[in-house]
């Protein structure tokens, strides 16, 4: 569904919309805030996205802190995981292209730094040129 929403620019295409309905039917109970988040996408609904976002946050949030107290999982491949939701940042990217404004405060596991919000300003004096 990700895909479709990036390929076709959040917009309301036929597969998508059958993709969401076939989902809705074997996993709404599972997939619920998955369901709400790519709605709210496709129909650029601000205030749906927004509470869509914030549940499935919440519900990251208590799984990647379940597992890190459970201390058992290699920690080479549970750190990326353990500070950054890039599911979570996708999603955040996919609302500023559909046109959504972005949310007020960056949440835990989506900071700010990696959706490319402070980007450093070259000054012409520290160019450099290469030939």
């Amino acid at each position: 569904m990700l895909q479709e929403l990036v390929l076709n620019g959040s917009s309301r295409s036929t597969s998508l919309v059958e993709q969401l309905d076939r989902l809705e039917a074997v996993g709404a109970e599972t997939q619920t805030h998955k369901l709400a988040l790519a709605r709210a996408l496709m129909e650029r609904d601000s205030p749906g996205f927004h509470c869509a976002f914030e549940a499935a946050h919440a519900e990251f949030e208590e799984l990647t802190e379940r597992q890190a107290r459970m201390r058992t999982l290699p920690r080479a491949g549970f750190l990326p995981h353990r500070y950054l939701w890039l599911e979570g940042l996708a999603l955040l990217r996919l609302a500023e292209r559909a046109g959504l404004p972005s949310p007020d405060a960056y949440l835990r596991y989506c900071p700010q730094l990696a959706l490319g919000k402070t980007a450093v300003v070259l000054q012409p004096e520290w160019l450099v040129p290469l030939t």
